[in-house]
């Protein structure tokens, strides 16, 4: 169990699964101890239950209320379902009641900063920092949070210290690599996240983040092949960890065609889908990219059809988080701009960037088009701009750096233009 455990964490998820199925059915186990195993099969990455995960975590929770690898398994099943405040509000009580333990701050604070309650996060990684003095990961997370509030000078020197601490680590040396990056330290960014992804030694977890990272770069600089060959050195390991192979098979399809090779991209972009369908991936993202290909290639009835797509996996047409609805709403105003209607595409691409939800293209860059084509050179120009400036330091999205650069390109256009007007 505790392997298995170990495997899970490391994105092998085929051996994990397989490593908890060689415990017999019949074994002679505490209910304790069946409740723990009972709850990895319906949890790990292959086989994964989310409602059952919840179910037997709580039923070991409410049994043993003061044991925090049980709490800690329930707020963790909580947070797969995407129900952020139940597994923040079960990783609080767990600080509380074991606020003597490190790690009990540690998940706190690494939690709070995924969903961006930094002043809460910064306590929680404070304490945790106090009660394990010369941790690498404490050190980790204090650069995390630094990057995340735009310390980035700060982050750094975190970073470097987590690295003093332990020479190999991961974590901090993606960390660092991403803070290099934002202080336009290309080379430097390039040659961590390459030594990251050519340890052979290394987690196949970080590995993959390091690919991703790398592919994310290299597509804004346009080397298309690299950022491929960046996916295809880790993909038996993307294979093996399952979630990410839809993202690796969408990255392999914009790659052929940004690089004008539309057969070999539609084939990716398909199995993109088709996996996504089968995993715990969400088919949002690459029928968006679909979507995308589709406007490349000047179908607007493709266009079309996958808006309609994409508007039927909203489950909640009328939730806060208006993620489907707002990618179909942009779609169609690239539909519309592909019309030469630039008046209907601004229109809904504005109403698109004003929904809640997250946005798989920089939707600033569409908008900057479409009123290019309107003739509204001023406006356009100043949604260009805000295309290739603004970024989240707590979500760099490198897999952006293309539509950055395609802004790029795109405001050079818009400049010409206003100095033709002015002559």
């Amino acid at each position: 169990y505790r392997l298995a455990e170990v495997l899970e964490a490391t994105g092998r998820a085929e051996a994990a699964y397989a490593e908890l199925s060689k415990i017999p059915a019949n074994a002679e186990l505490t209910e304790r101890e069946r409740l723990y195993i009972d709850g990895a099969r319906v949890t790990f990455t292959v086989g994964r239950d989310r409602a059952k995960s919840i179910a037997v975590y709580k039923t070991l929770f409410d049994k043993y209320p003061y044991e925090m690898e049980a709490g800690q398994h329930l707020a963790e099943a909580y947070w797969n379902d995407f129900q952020d405040e139940a597994a923040i509000d079960i990783f609080r009580k767990l600080a509380e009641v074991h606020s003597y333990d490190a790690a009990a701050w540690m998940a706190l604070g690494e939690r709070l900063l995924e969903i961006g309650q930094l002043e809460d996060a910064a306590e929680a990684i404070s304490r945790y920092d106090a009660k394990a003095p010369g941790d690498p990961y404490a050190a980790a997370l204090l650069g995390n949070l630094a990057q995340l509030q735009g310390r980035v000078a700060e982050s750094i020197t975190h970073y470097e210290k987590s690295l003093e601490l332990k020479s190999d680590f991961e974590i901090a040396s993606i960390g660092l690599a991403r803070s290099r990056y934002l202080q336009g330290e290309v080379i430097s960014a390039e040659s961590i996240l390459t030594r990251v992804l050519s340890n052979e030694e290394g987690s196949p977890r970080y590995r993959i983040d390091a690919a991703f990272d790398l592919a994310g770069i290299y597509r804004g600089q346009g080397r298309f092949d690299a950022a491929s060959d960046s996916m295809q050195r880790v993909e038996d390991m993307i294979r093996d960890e399952e979630l990410r192979e839809p993202m690796m098979l969408s990255t392999l399809g914009r790659n052929a065609l940004d690089s004008g090779n539309s057969v070999p991209a539609r084939e990716f972009i398909t199995k993109a889908i088709e996996q996504s369908k089968q995993s715990l991936a969400t088919p949002t993202r690459y029928l968006f990219a679909q979507g995308v290909m589709h406007f490349r290639l000047g179908s607007i009835a493709g266009m079309r059809t996958t808006a309609k797509e994409i508007r039927r996996l909203a489950t909640e047409p009328n939730a806060a988080d208006q993620t489907e609805e707002k990618a179909a709403t942009y779609l169609d105003g690239l539909a519309a701009l592909a019309e030469g209607d630039s008046t209907t595409a601004v229109s809904l691409i504005e109403r698109a960037m004003a929904m809640d939800g997250y946005e798989y293209a920089i939707y600033a860059e569409g908008l900057a088009r479409a009123r290019f084509a309107a003739g509204d050179l001023d406006r356009a120009r100043e949604l260009a701009e805000q295309a290739i400036s603004t970024r989240d330091p707590g979500d760099l999205r490198l897999d952006l750096e293309y539509d950055r650069a395609k802004s790029e390109l795109l405001l050079a256009e818009i400049l010409l233009a206003l100095d033709r007007d002015s002559e």
